[in-house]
């Protein structure tokens, strides 16, 4: 699959469709403090292993990224709170 097309299924692009982009936004505000780092590290975070959070991390989790995607290209705004970890296989 070229990075085209697994641009286009990952943001639900339509190829022949009038909506040419997409824009997204993702963030941990909303969610409750013991929860966001969770959150964010298993529903936003792909491809790499995090580990366990800290004692502040499990208090509050400061994360937001805004995506801009079109068919042929991405553009990403991520803010968040440090965490740490290492790249993994997963997708």
């Amino acid at each position: 699959m070229s990075d085209d097309e697994f641009r286009q299924e990952f943001y639900g692009l339509v190829p022949a469709s009038e909506h040419s982009h997409v824009f997204l936004n993702v963030s941990t505000q909303g969610v409750p403090g013991a929860e966001q780092y969770d959150y964010w590290t298993s529903s936003v975070i792909y491809n790499f292993d995090v580990d366990r959070p800290n004692k502040v991390q499990r208090k509050g989790f400061d994360a937001s990224i805004q995506t801009l995607a079109s068919k042929t290209g991405e553009l990403h705004d991520v803010r968040a709170d440090p965490f740490t970890g290492e790249r993994s296989q997963k997708k």
